[in-house]
């Protein structure tokens, strides 16, 4: 009898042995850090999540929740081994983890996967429901199931069911997609409002970015930010036959449909310059919003005089959202600053110099000029 007591005992005492390294292998990754911090001691520690038994991926799932993207990717691999040598998974855990919409919006979208990979009547019961999610991929699943049911409508209920998911959209390519589906059923959507895109600008500049010196320099527009006077000018524009130029700002109106700007068009294709973009935004009451750009120039943004986003990177691309900065609005009128910044490459891909700007809510949801407590949640 006490041979069976003291082999329960070890038996119980190497469970938690166990189950105190996969904790402190999780603990381990959720450290690691940009440019590879931690990276060694994530290797070592993944020999122990690799092994991980179905019955550990609600606990993989939850580590995510405190986890940065790049441990996101390492955890999501330990999941993924899991899945792949497991006879059967522990669903009502996943289904009570995707359940919480408190989770992390990747977790719940992995958990999302899982449960309906091999189940398409529990995908239908869900991606129904997906349409309001707050996860932006679980959100963009939904969307895509309700512009699929419209296809299969009458003409009053397609059109009904396109503007009910357009309303509900919040990614710039499936609100552009729907407002494609509407404009062939006859209905025209104005894409720049809808997106909450801003179009009207007051342009000054160049100023000088000569070896990219300038991204950190205040010129004229950056030394009263909460006074920025667009009758001013400013003499210390860009060196042109060895004197600063005399700069002023001038009005430009985009009429891009997503706000897009081309300031080659606009200025000319200037090498080594800066200029600040200027607008004002209505809005009617106090609140939270995000300014989301893209740009494909290094570039500062600031809303009533705060530094709300600021990347000195060029020509990584353009896209939608690209970059994003949360800002506090005040009811009436508030400014808003864009520096965009150009250096000196000369391949034919480093040529472009363009932005785009938009006000939302956290969800991605446009927030109107003067009507934002109207604004559709």
């Amino acid at each position: 009898m006490g041979i069976a007591i003291a082999a329960v005992l070890l038996t119980g005492i190497s469970s938690q042995a166990v189950a105190d390294e996969f904790s402190d292998a999780i603990k381990t990754i959720q450290s690691i850090g940009n440019k590879g911090a931690g990276h060694d001691a994530a290797v070592e520690a993944m020999k122990v999540l690799n092994k991980a038994t179905a019955a550990q991926i609600p606990q993989l799932l939850k580590a995510m929740n405190d986890a940065n993207p790049v441990a996101q990717n390492w955890l999501r691999s330990a999941i993924d081994s899991a899945v792949s040598r497991a006879a059967s998974l522990p669903t009502e855990k996943i289904q009570a983890y995707f359940d919480d919409e408190s989770n992390c919006h990747l977790g719940r979208f992995l958990a999302f996967n899982l449960l309906t990979d091999k189940n398409e009547s529990l995908k239908k019961q869900i991606v129904a429901k997906l349409y309001d999610d707050p996860s932006p991929m679980l959100r963009r699943a939904g969307i895509k199931w309700l512009a699929e049911q419209a296809k299969q409508k009458s003409d009053a209920e397609k059109i009904g069911l396109l503007g009910f998911a357009i309303n509900k959209a919040r990614d710039v390519d499936q609100v552009q997609m729907l407002q494609s589906a509407l404009s062939k059923a006859g209905v025209e959507i104005n894409l720049t409002k809808q997106l909450g895109y801003l179009n009207e600008w007051k342009l000054v500049g160049p100023f000088d970015n000569t070896g990219q010196k300038g991204f950190d320099v205040a010129y004229g527009p950056e030394k009263k930010l909460n006074e920025i006077d667009v009758n001013a000018s400013y003499e210390d524009g860009k060196l042109k036959d060895g004197k600063p130029q005399t700069v002023t700002w001038k009005p430009y109106d985009t009429n891009n449909e997503i706000g897009v700007t081309d300031l080659n068009q606009v200025i000319g294709k200037v090498k080594g310059a800066i200029i600040y973009a200027y607008t004002e935004f209505e809005s009617s009451a106090d609140r939270e919003v995000e300014i989301r750009i893209g740009c494909i120039n290094a570039n500062k943004v600031w809303v009533n005089g705060q530094l709300v986003i600021s990347n000195e990177v060029y020509h990584v691309g353009m896209m939608p959202d690209q970059f994003s900065g949360k800002a506090k609005l005040k009811k009436g009128v508030n400014k808003i600053l864009f520096k965009v910044c150009q250096n000196e490459q000369t391949q034919s891909w480093a040529q472009r110099w363009m932005f785009q700007l938009r006000v939302c809510d956290k969800t991605g949801k446009a927030i109107q000029q003067a009507d934002a407590d109207a604004a559709q949640q």
